[in-house]
């Protein structure tokens, strides 16, 4: 089949029926005399399959010439290119090979979450919608229904990324001409303030868990210390460390699927695998806890007959110590944001604390994980009162010195 055989048509068309009930398609007489009614759509044939039998592909919804012409351009490339969008898959079929094709490129947690959004929410409200003719008013139709539900707005927002992402790979492999659910349906929820423990409060929680939890002692000390993730503390293992050279290999974090089962796994990122220097006070708790349990391998904070803690257990336990030690409530991913917030405020420098923390950007770092602590902020406002203060005396001096300054004609 020559290439002039599918190089298809743009048109217009919409969703009206006739008597009989069947779409007038573009034969729509409204299409005619209103140019806002309907949609532009496009269609090519498609290289003659195995069977013979010429087929045609068709997609609609487009909101003008341009954008047609440019979807119908990319379709042609596609088919040139040898790739074959099938116009009877359904978003069900498409969304289940697409998430055996990306599970291997994911982290397993991600990947039980997605499988979580497919199967319980996506599938079930449109997965009986072919591919080709899934709309933007389809996915505002999910997210109201969701909304009216009382899905939350971060987990629906997760829920349509990942519908988002499979639409993406839909039309990076020409499946799809263009993805409906960009611009994203659910604007992404403003990230609730994080406001860490003051050095105080740091401080009394682990004074209080010396005293009744000497495992949430330990594991507080070195992730407060060190600045490591709730995952790469869990995961850590007696053969990550370097206690003579007082430092540690951080090259895997233990995550949970479904909340359930522990699995060690890779970092969070590429940057995130480094060798961290360890405080003194670090080496201390690490060095006594191996003598305690009197392990040299396996998991450094793995409980006493070696399995592997829940991360969601650890967390309930170290808010309930903190209840009990009459602390505000936080997380221990919180502790990371107070780390970062102590250096700063101890001197180190910005660019430091990034590479301390193991970040790709810099700015991460600055945004995220940097909070003006009420000590900082109260000596800074004094600072700017004294500057003010000087600035406001200096003009007064001055005014009353013009004002006692003799006329220029008597100065002599």
């Amino acid at each position: 089949m020559t290439k002039r055989s599918h190089r298809g048509r743009v048109y217009r068309r919409c969703g009206c029926r006739g008597p009989g009930g069947r779409q007038l398609g573009p034969n729509c007489p409204l299409l005619a005399s209103d140019e806002d009614h309907g949609s532009w759509a496009l269609a090519i044939d498609a290289p003659t399959g195995p069977g013979g039998r010429r087929r045609t592909i068709r997609r609609s919804g487009f909101s003008s010439r341009t954008e047609a012409e440019t979807a119908l351009t990319r379709v042609r490339e596609n088919l040139e290119l040898g790739l074959d969008p099938d116009p009877t898959e359904t978003v069900a079929g498409y969304l289940l090979d697409w998430l055996q094709g990306a599970a291997p490129r994911l982290r397993p947690a991600t990947v039980a979450r997605y499988r979580d959004y497919v199967l319980a929410d996506l599938i079930p409200a449109l997965g009986t919608i072919k591919l080709d003719a899934l709309q933007r008013a389809d996915l505002l139709a999910f997210a109201a229904a969701q909304q009216a539900g009382g899905r939350g707005p971060v987990t629906l927002h997760r829920c349509l990324r990942t519908l988002s992402s499979a639409l993406t790979h839909a039309v990076n492999s020409g499946r799809l001409a263009h993805n409906p659910a960009l611009p994203s349906i659910v604007p992404r929820p403003a990230a609730a303030p994080v406001e860490p423990w003051s050095v105080k409060e740091t401080a009394a929680f682990l004074a209080h868990a010396r005293r009744t939890e000497p495992y949430l002692y330990d594991l507080c000390t070195v992730m407060i210390s060190t600045g490591l993730r709730r995952g790469e503390a869990l995961g850590l293992i007696y053969e990550d460390l370097d206690l003579p050279g007082r430092r540690l290999h951080v090259h895997r974090s233990l995550v949970a699927i479904d909340n359930r089962h522990p699995l060690l796994g890779p970092t969070k990122t590429a940057a995130s695998n480094a060798w961290i220097a360890l405080p003194r006070h670090a080496v201390t708790v690490l060095r006594r806890r191996q003598r305690a349990t009197g392990r040299t391998t396996g998991l450094v904070f793995a409980h006493a007959d070696g399995a592997p803690p829940r991360p969601q257990q650890v967390l309930k336990d170290f808010q309930k110590a903190a209840a009990r030690a009459g602390l505000r409530r936080i997380g221990l991913k919180d502790l990371r944001h107070g780390t970062a917030t102590l250096m700063l405020a101890a001197g180190i420098p910005l660019i430091l604390v990034s590479k301390l923390l193991r970040h790709t950007q810099l700015a991460t770092t600055a945004d995220l994980y940097t909070h003006l602590p009420v000590p900082a902020a109260t000596e800074a406002a004094r600072t700017l009162d004294a500057v003010l203060g000087r600035a406001t005396r200096r003009a007064r001096w001055h005014r009353l010195l013009t004002r006692l300054r003799p006329p220029r004609d008597h100065r002599h």
